[in-house]
């Protein structure tokens, strides 16, 4: 039975832990889209001015 268990609790971590993994790289993703977008603003900006 405590075999079981501890299948179970390290189970649970290995999911868990892929989770967080999973919402970092989200969060990157997120991160990169906002750096983009805010650069090709900038870009955007900065070709509006010249003309």
């Amino acid at each position: 039975m405590k075999d079981v268990w501890v299948n179970a609790i390290q189970t649970g971590y290995r999911d868990y832990e892929e989770s967080i993994k999973a919402k970092e790289k989200r969060k990157k993703l997120v991160y990169y889209l906002v750096g983009a977008s805010s650069a090709l603003l900038a870009l955007y900006n900065l070709a509006v001015g010249i003309i």
